[in-house]
Parts: structure tokens; C-alpha cells; sequence
């Protein structure tokens, strides 16, 4: 049979085997065996090559976060009057506000 040196902790046959203890065995080498004799060098020579792993993959862009969707409509149009004062009109869409905003961060020395 033929013998092995563990490269670490290990079960064969049931059998705990520590690393760096030597055992024989007739089951199919793992990696975790050192070959310590030429019919185990013969039988570790016969382990198919493990296969490659699968390539990583691509790395996802991260979507760019709008600084302006945590506050509610209202409290913008509150951000504009202090800044420009006065509350644009009723009608104004959110992109209006945004935009109107964003213009104004800034002035007066404040974010």
C-alpha cells in the first residue's frame, strides 16, 4: 500500500489522521496527502488536474446616489425660500425643485 504524510487533520477510512503523521492507504489521494513513497508518488501522478475556477465576475458600477431623494417636496421648496426667499410655484415639478436647489447650494456660506 502505499504511504502518505497528512499536510493536515484528516479522515481516512474512518481513521483521524493528524498532519505531519504518516498512514497507508489504497483510496485515491487528496491534495492534503504528501506522497511519501514512489507507488503513492505513482498514485498522486494519476489525480486529474483540478479545474480552473470560474472567472470572477465583472464588477458592477455603483449607481450614482441623488443627494436630493431623502427630502420630500416641501422640504425643498422650504430650502429654496430661505436661500432665495421665496417657494416657487405650486405646479413646479420635483425636477424643477431639484434643479432650483441645487442652483442655490452654497450662497450664503451654507449647504
Amino acid at each position: 500500500m502505499p504511504q502518505y504524510r497528512a499536510k493536515s487533520t484528516l479522515f481516512v477510512a474512518g481513521a483521524r489522521i493528524r498532519a505531519g503523521e504518516t498512514f497507508r492507504s489504497d483510496k485515491e489521494p487528496s491534495p492534503n496527502w504528501e506522497p511519501l513513497d514512489e507507488p503513492a508518488h505513482e498514485a498522486v501522478k494519476k489525480i486529474p488536474p483540478a479545474e480552473k475556477p470560474a472567472p470572477a465576475p465583472a464588477p458592477v458600477e455603483a449607481t450614482p446616489v441623488d443627494p436630493w431623494a431623502k427630502y420630500t417636496d416641501q422640504q425643498i421648496r422650504d430650502f429654496i425660500e430661505t436661500k432665495a426667499g421665496r417657494q416657487p410655484g405650486p405646479n413646479a415639478s420635483r425636477e424643477t425643485l431639484i434643479t432650483r436647489a441645487k442652483s442655490l447650494v452654497g450662497t450664503d456660506g451654507a449647504s
